[in-house]
């Protein structure tokens, strides 16, 4: 009859514990890059905006960051740039 851990459940268990530890880790980092990508996306469509017309973007959506056109104008003074529905 066994009694407490042995040798061999004392290292398996520090295996399993090292292995959910770097799960968590690599999950957390994969979700970090994904955030920095998404919130990259966005500024560069909008400076790619104001950088090219010279205007105020109100909404990146509306600026088709590829051609680095916009798809409305109408702005303050005449400005071309992206503008709210």
């Amino acid at each position: 009859m066994r009694r407490g851990y042995t040798r061999g459940d004392m290292a398996l268990s520090r295996v399993v514990v090292a292995a959910l530890v770097l799960i968590v880790l690599i999950v957390s980092i994969a979700i970090f890059i994904d955030f920095m990508n998404r919130s990259r996306e966005g500024t560069v469509e909008l400076s790619a905006c104001k950088n090219t017309f010279g205007g105020t973007c109100m909404q990146e959506s509306l600026c088709n960051k590829d051609t680095h056109r916009v798809i409305a104008t109408g702005c303050k003074e005449g400005n071309v740039c992206c503008i709210e529905k």
